[in-house]
């Protein structure tokens, strides 16, 4: 398939999808659980944001594009891709701190996007939290000082 889409659909299980995708795999907007059977190749970008995800199981172990599993369930990014070549979308979940430790690899200059994960409140300022930026392969994490300026503080994460 060149992309797969199913977004939109009140899908609630991947069983029978395609496993090779050489776009994009759209199966937003719908009421998964659980990536099980879905594809085990993407080409392009993985979008399985809104939905009522538990856990990544079943995502490709790599993911050509961007990776968006905002607005869901998670506590943990266990079980989903290895490698992500461009973005990372995991906002409005319930990611907790120790969940971090299995971000993806990325490419440099590529971005992980965590906004919106109240479980994440225990890092400092974190409820002014904006992205993670991967540099040279390192994580930085940049926050505001304050609210609606544009000034940023770097800490290593």
């Amino acid at each position: 398939e060149k992309s797969f889409n199913c977004s939109t659909n009140k899908v609630v299980k991947l069983k029978g999808a395609v496993k090779w995708v050489n776009g994009s795999f759209n199966c937003d907007k719908n009421k998964l659980t659980s990536l099980e059977d879905g594809p085990v190749i993407v080409k392009e970008n993985y979008m399985c944001y809104e939905n009522k995800l538990t856990s990544l199981k079943g995502s490709p172990e790599v993911i050509e594009g961007d990776f968006s599993c905002n607005n869901n369930e998670l506590t943990t990014l266990k079980d989903g891709p290895k490698k992500v070549k461009l973005n990372v979308f995991c906002r409005n979940n319930n990611l907790k701190i120790e969940g971090l430790k299995y971000l993806p690899s990325l490419n440099k200059k590529s971005m992980i996007s965590l906004k919106g994960n109240i479980g994440l409140g225990n890092l400092q300022s974190m409820s002014n939290l904006e992205e993670l930026l991967v540099i040279s392969e390192k994580i930085i994490l940049l926050e505001k000082i304050e609210k609606n300026t544009s000034e940023t503080k770097i800490n290593k994460l």
